[in-house]
């Protein structure tokens, strides 16, 4: 209680109504323990990188349901869009050293997800989702430095060009959207960390 009392008192302070600190709270407790240390440490952009967030998650949830990428939330080009996408926006908006920090806290948090078997896109986290994230994260931030200063304007393009040109990962699937590994056998989905699936360029085709 003393945390969340203590992040409502500077929700307040830098510039959230009241109206709105409720919301904010209830986001914040949420979060996982590496994403909250994230924000204690860097308060004084967390307000932007909440309302950057809100929005990358709305424009992926548009995703799901147009037919410039796929339909794989986990895993997939949706997947892909989402980290390259937040990390392009996140790099503009707060620059590129705490962009980074934040995914990569954010991928910790995935692990501890893991461990208490709580989903993430529908399924429990693993060790090369994880790979796939951070890898992804990096493209995101080169988009963000070439576009710095031009917001949103240009950015969800580029990003949906980038993984069209294969310069993002995402988990390799058969012709019927099941994962496999990289000698094509179908992944048998268990609850582990570590499983055998394999990593391809974003523009390959089952």
């Amino acid at each position: 209680m003393k945390l969340i009392s203590l992040t409502l008192f500077f929700l307040i302070f830098l510039g959230y109504s009241k109206a709105n600190c409720q919301s904010s709270i209830k986001g914040f407790t949420a979060l996982s323990c590496p994403e909250k240390q994230w924000v204690i440490c860097h308060l004084f952009v967390a307000k932007r990188a909440f309302r950057i967030t809100k929005e990358v998650k709305a424009s992926t949830n548009k995703m799901l349901h147009d037919s410039l990428l796929d339909q794989f939330p986990a895993g997939g080009k949706v997947d892909a869009f989402r980290h390259l996408y937040w990390m392009a926006r996140l790099t503009d908006g707060i620059g590129e050293k705490k962009a980074r920090s934040l995914g990569k806290a954010h991928e910790m948090g995935n692990y501890n997800s893991f461990l208490r078997a709580k989903v993430e896109d529908g399924e429990i986290p693993d060790s090369l989702s994880g790979v796939m994230d951070l890898s992804n994260n990096e493209v995101g931030i080169c988009i963000g430095n070439l576009l710095y200063g031009s917001e949103n304007k240009f950015t969800e393009t580029a990003v949906i060009d980038a993984i069209n040109r294969g310069e993002a990962v995402i988990l390799k699937r058969n012709k019927a959207g099941q994962l496999t590994t990289c000698n094509d056998e179908i992944v048998v989905y268990k609850i582990k960390w570590s499983l055998p699936y394999c990593l391809v360029k974003s523009n390959e085709v089952p």
